[in-house]
């Protein structure tokens, strides 16, 4: 029931009902008939508005199976894929530590995930959400996914982009100057 609430034209119901579900699970009340109905929402065919809160949802009562965000990586809609980036990325550091969280590294299918989408999304909205996940990896993996963002000529001039890649890698100048100083002469790597 509160779950169906994700398509009501009243965003009021719609977060009343999300922040009743988290408060559920909070509590640790049973939420799989909520959830399995979230994740039906999911589908391609649902509208966006109704994917996202879902998705929101989900991610709030127990997470998104990381085969779903992966799925999503490809979706149609623009700011679903945004949203799969955010949870991707961000799911290493639920339940971490402050003081670890610089040391946690992300899976490799995740990474490889990403890097794919990097290489392929059309949407700087997506790719500037990389951009930014890029900051929360470790030294090793920020390179591999900067190299593939460098690479796509289109956001050369961009206003954000160049600036939110070069601010993730300014930390390595110390510790993978080699690597860095070859991501910067690429001759694709914006200035």
């Amino acid at each position: 029931r509160l779950a169906a609430s994700v398509a009501e034209a009243d965003e009021w119901h719609v977060r009343a009902a999300r922040q009743e579900m988290i408060h559920r699970y909070a509590a640790g009340a049973p939420l799989q008939t909520e959830r399995d109905a979230l994740l039906k929402g999911l589908a391609a065919g649902s509208p966006a508005p109704v994917r996202l809160r879902s998705l929101w949802a989900l991610h709030a009562t127990g997470g998104v199976p990381e085969e779903t965000l992966l799925h999503m990586l490809t979706d149609p809609v623009e700011a679903v894929r945004v949203w799969a980036v955010r949870l991707l990325t961000d799911a290493q550091l639920l339940d971490t530590p402050l003081s670890r969280i610089r040391a946690g590294t992300l899976a490799e299918p995740r990474l490889k995930a990403l890097a794919a989408c990097a290489a392929a999304d059309a949407s700087g909205f997506v790719r500037l959400a990389l951009a930014s996940a890029l900051q929360r990896l470790p030294a090793g993996q920020r390179l591999s996914l900067a190299a593939v963002l460098a690479g796509r000529v289109e956001d050369a001039q961009d206003h954000n982009l160049p600036a939110m890649l070069w601010y993730a890698l300014i930390p390595l100048a110390e510790t993978h100057p080699l690597e860095l100083a070859r991501l910067a002469a690429a001759p694709q790597c914006p200035p």
